[in-house]
């Protein structure tokens, strides 16, 4: 069950890069907020999973402890200005339909 769970991961990581690829050399994703949103996302997805298989494959590594650091803080802010972004375009959008 543990190594399904490892091939698993494995797998997200690659099918996320793959669509992270795709989806950066096939959309112009930075001409729209909604755009830079799932980069974003699609990112911090890609590096938490990717982190994640290589320890499962490869165990700790040399200066693992620093790079899990800087991995979750870039998905943080990567997902918090993802949200904050979507709240700011939502909020404008809804004061433009509000009646005057």
């Amino acid at each position: 069950m543990y190594e399904a769970g490892n091939v698993a991961v494995t797998v997200l990581a690659l099918i996320a890069l793959g669509f992270a690829l795709d989806y950066a050399m096939g959309v112009r994703w930075w001409t729209n907020p909604g755009g830079r949103i799932v980069m974003t996302t699609l990112a911090a997805i890609v590096l938490i999973t990717v982190l994640v298989a290589v320890r499962v494959w490869f165990g700790d590594f040399y200066l693992h402890e620093l790079v899990r650091l800087v991995v979750f803080l870039t998905a943080l802010f990567a997902l918090a200005g993802g949200w904050v972004l979507h709240r700011a375009i939502r909020r404008g959008r809804h004061r433009e339909r509000a009646p005057r």
